[in-house]
Parts: structure tokens; C-alpha cells; sequence
């Protein structure tokens, strides 16, 4: 829920972003993601000490404040704007609310491209989905019966960080259900999986590298590392 305290919070955000903007880069890296969005033209270094000054000008957000101050970040044309709700929801990772899942959820189908559900699904999402198994479990199934390949990626990649408590058959069975897609992020996401999976346990990996029919893609980029 928006509150005037998280409008209050993002004018302030705003505020500083636009003091910094610039033109030619955010051509640069508008370009850089095909266009498909606009930018402030602010670049990392900069966007995490403008989060760093307005904590320390201001204190840290109030938790209920976060959710509405999130999705007004996310409804904003920059792009710039959705990498601040990484930035501060870094931050919350120790207090974050199963009920922001639904918030966190629409995010993948909202603006999607790799660059944000790359972080929203395996880190934002992570305190969650770790907690809560049957949330996990059926977030995970319908994603991946999917048509959005946004969605199918994130069922893919929201493991990543779980490590020694990873459904590795789930993964498996997710991933032969797209074996034969041709969408380049989805390849990707299930060779990133993989191999990230193959730092734990590179045997069992490599058994099912070689035993299923994947894409070259895949095949070649889960075991770059084994």
C-alpha cells in the first residue's frame, strides 16, 4: 500500500536521481538494453551512493513504508529506478514480509527483461521462497507451466542461492519441460542453474549434461566451470 510517507520517501529519491542525471550516457544505456527503456543516465557507482547519502541523510525506511515506496519506484518509465528497489531491498533481506510476495511476483511481468528478474527472483524473493515451502513449491510449478518466458526463467533461477537445500529433481524436471525452446533466456537461465548447482555437486550435473538432449547452449555453458 502506498503511503504519503513512501511518496515522500521516493520524491526525495527522485529528487537526487534527476540532481545527477545525464543525457548522453542514458543514451548509452538505453542503447545497451535495445532501447526498450529510458534512463536517467546514472550509472552503478553513483545510483549506491545516492541510496548510501539518502539512508544516511534520512535513516532507513520504515518497513511499512517499503512496498508502496517499491512500487512506485517500479512504475517509473527510468530504468534506473527499478535498480533501486535492489539496491534498498538488499537492505530488507533479514525483514522481509511473505507478503510482499504477490508485490515481488508481479515485478517479473512488469518491465521484465533479465536484468531485473535476475535479481528480484533469486535474491529478493530468496528470504521468502527459502521459508516457505509450499508457497515455493506452488509459485514454482505454475511458473514454469508458463507461456511468459519471463516466469519460466524465474523457475528456473530461484534456487540459485539455496545451495545444499536445492530441489535438484524439480530443477531437472523443470528444465527438460523446456528442453526444446528456442528462447535464448531460457537456455541461459537453465545452464546458469546448472552450473551453479555443479560448484556442490559437479557429478551429478554432469551426468545430466550428458544424458539429456539440452541445447548446445546449455550443455556448453553448465559445464564451463567442471
Amino acid at each position: 500500500m502506498k503511503t504519503s510517507e513512501s511518496k515522500e520517501l521516493y520524491d526525495e529519491l527522485m529528487h537526487r536521481m534527476k540532481s545527477e542525471e545525464h543525457p548522453t550516457m542514458a543514451v548509452a544505456m538505453s542503447k545497451y538494453m535495445r532501447d526498450l527503456f529510458p534512463f536517467f543516465g546514472v550509472n552503478s557507482p553513483m545510483r549506491k551512493q545516492i541510496v548510501k547519502d539518502f539512508i544516511a541523510d534520512i535513516g532507513k525506511p520504515s518497513i511499512d513504508d517499503i512496498p508502496g515506496l517499491f512500487e512506485l519506484l517500479w512504475e517509473t518509465p527510468q530504468r534506473e529506478a527499478q535498480y533501486l528497489v535492489r539496491d534498498l531491498g538488499e537492505k530488507y533481506l533479514k525483514n522481509s514480509s511473505p507478503s510482499w510476495f504477490p508485490m515481488y511476483e508481479s515485478f517479473i511481468s512488469r518491465k521484465s527483461w533479465w536484468d531485473t528478474i535476475d535479481f528480484v527472483v533469486p535474491a529478493l524473493m530468496y528470504p521468502i521462497l527459502s521459508e516457505d515451502q509450499d508457497l515455493r513449491y506452488e509459485a514454482s510449478e505454475r511458473w514454469n507451466q508458463s507461456d511468459n518466458l519471463w516466469l519460466v526463467r524465474a523457475s528456473l533461477i530461484y534456487q540459485l542461492k539455496f545451495k545444499e537445500k536445492i530441489d535438484f529433481e524439480q530443477l531437472k524436471r523443470f528444465i527438460l519441460n523446456h528442453a526444446e525452446s528456442k528462447e535464448f533466456f531460457v537456455q541461459k537461465a537453465a545452464a546458469w542453474a546448472l552450473r551453479q548447482h555443479a560448484y556442490l555437486d559437479s557429478q551429478a550435473v554432469i551426468d545430466f549434461v550428458q544424458s539429456t538432449n539440452l541445447p548446445s547452449l546449455t550443455k556448453r555453458e553448465a559445464l564451463k566451470h567442471v
